[in-house]
């Protein structure tokens, strides 16, 4: 288990603590959380109840898909580890770990590629935030110009969440969330 940090959904709009997470699955964050925030993650991410439930038998959380007609279709079951903690990785989703940001002149540059979200290779770049500005750049619409990318590194896995709009203004470019 890695230390405590930030995850959100792949195309989620709220991001949620975990108390860490475990290894990557299939190069996706697995966080580990709270009862508190296994409860904010279902209600924020099916605000209206009609897709997902959450029920629980004591300190057991089952969490169940809905198909349009109302019928659950895949349940989950997430047992608490010793600590009372729920491990999200039995759900299989797609989760990315968001990265503090660094301070000024702590930019990594591994030698690896990028891959950013809709198959754009980013060859050349070396770290996820020049992966997305390479993709931002290839837009061919500017009046919707992106700001946030899925930014893969393809030697490791890892995804990236990159947001260019969340610029410090103290530092030259902008970094991961």
């Amino acid at each position: 288990m890695t230390t405590a940090g930030t995850f959100a959904l792949d195309a989620g709009l709220h991001t949620y603590p975990a108390a860490g997470f475990d290894i990557p699955w299939n190069g996706w964050a697995t966080p580990i959380v709270s009862r508190a925030t296994l409860c904010a993650l279902i209600a924020n991410e099916d605000p209206l109840g009609q897709r997902l439930t959450l029920e629980f038998d004591g300190t057991i959380a089952t969490v169940a898909d809905r198909d349009p007609a109302g019928r659950h279709t895949d349940a989950v079951t997430l047992v608490p580890d010793a600590d009372g903690l729920y491990h999200l990785v039995a759900l299989g989703w797609t989760f990315h770990q968001i990265e503090e940001r660094p301070q000024r002149g702590q930019f990594a540059t591994p030698e690896c590629r990028y891959t950013v979200t809709w198959q754009i290779d980013a060859l050349d770049a070396t770290t996820p935030v020049e992966a997305a500005q390479f993709a931002r750049d290839a837009q061919t619409r500017p009046q919707t110009t992106a700001t946030v990318f899925t930014v893969t590194d393809t030697t490791t896995g890892q995804h990236h969440l990159v947001d260019l709009a969340a610029q410090n203004p103290d530092q030259d470019q902008p970094h991961d969330c």
